[in-house]
């Protein structure tokens, strides 16, 4: 008898878009890592510890959901320029092409401000795991994401410009400082059963 597999969320990117949604090209990081990827990772922090590793070679990141609860994660980014709006797209069970939750949100300007507001992404123009080195793909249009009797749903998204926390923790290549401040994030996910 095989074992039942884990829902699991497999990978992020976050991407400068514009004001409804649509990539912008500008920046990205995402959790790809490896050879062949040129875009600045995004490193992924839940209680206080980096879970996709210290170096390109730890990159991705594969995250069991399947026990109810709530999941926030923190995370950074070697900022080059300050851009409107950012999209992050989630990836789950080594779908890597098509985001299984997607939302956009102006960026973040302000230290301790609460969690900014943010919006489904449905655009057309979104990015897949390996942003522009493939086509373009929709945004999921929705902050749900169903797995047979789990559903994993997004509560709260934002990311930050370089001067909201004064933190510098990573490079554009590692999980270790620059001598620039990063940009941070964070966002939560609500696993329940449903079934």
């Amino acid at each position: 008898m095989s074992k039942a597999q884990s829902t699991s969320l497999t990978g992020l990117i976050i991407f400068s878009t514009d004001k409804s949604g649509s990539a912008s090209g500008g920046q990205i990081f995402n959790t790809r890592g490896g050879r062949g990827d040129d875009f600045y990772n995004v490193w992924v922090q839940q209680n206080g510890k980096f879970i996709n590793g210290l170096d390109e070679g730890n990159v991705p990141i594969n995250i069991s959901l399947d026990i109810p609860g709530v999941y926030t994660f923190k995370m950074y980014g070697e900022p080059t320029f300050e851009f409107g709006y950012f999209g992050l797209n989630l990836f789950f069970n080594g779908n890597n092409t098509k985001p299984g939750i997607s939302v956009f949100a102006p960026i973040n300007t302000l230290p301790a401000s609460p969690i900014t507001s943010f919006s489904v992404n449905s655009n057309a123009n979104t990015l897949p795991l390996a942003g522009l080195a493939e086509s373009a793909v929709p945004g999921a249009g929705t902050l749900c994401f169903v797995d047979k009797s789990t559903m994993v749903t997004l509560t709260s998204y934002k990311w930050s410009s370089s001067n909201v926390e004064n933190i510098d923790l990573v490079s554009p290549f590692s999980a270790h400082p620059s001598g620039s401040n990063d940009f941070t994030g964070e966002f939560t996910l609500t696993v329940t059963k449903i079934r």
